[in-house]
């Protein structure tokens, strides 16, 4: 899936490729892949189902293929690296500036999964203004969310 269009973290204008809400290594761990309903909308509010599907891949096209391919799949391994072990329950180990990486998986995550919902729900105000998304893309090297980000 590869369309026309602006890359929602760079800018960049050109094709665009089909970015994964959830990394495929979810898809490849020993997880139940049973279809669910999925849903989408603003935040705190009802939202709008959009189908019933298997779990871990829901994609947007929103994003280049030098985002997608680069500093954001490097954010990904890190994260199957240090987050596979816990949700399959195994021991693991995160400490360090790794916790900074996932926390940034874990923003670049909400960003990406924000675009599932229409463009008419985003001009009227739902998610991130456009600032947040270039903000994580230029400082994706620091591992870290930004600063005023908060995860649990």
């Amino acid at each position: 899936m590869a369309g026309s269009g602006r890359c929602i973290f760079c800018g960049t204008v050109g094709t665009m490729t089909g970015e994964d809400v959830l990394g495929q290594w979810l898809q490849r761990i020993d997880l139940d892949q049973s279809p669910v309903p999925h849903g989408t909308g603003w935040l705190n509010r009802i939202g709008r189902e959009i189908g019933t599907r298997p779990p871990y891949r829901q994609r947007v096209r929103d994003v280049c293929g030098n985002c997608n391919s680069g500093w954001m799949s490097r954010l990904e391994n890190t994260a199957r690296r240090v987050l596979t072990p816990f949700i399959l329950g195994k021991a693991g180990a995160a400490e360090g500036p790794v916790l900074g990486a996932v926390a940034a998986w874990a923003q670049k995550t909400c960003l990406t999964a924000m675009y599932v919902s229409t463009s008419e729900d985003r001009a009227a105000g739902y998610g991130l203004p456009a600032a947040e998304y270039r903000e994580l893309y230029e400082s994706w090297d620091a591992q870290e969310p930004l600063p005023r980000s908060q995860f649990w």
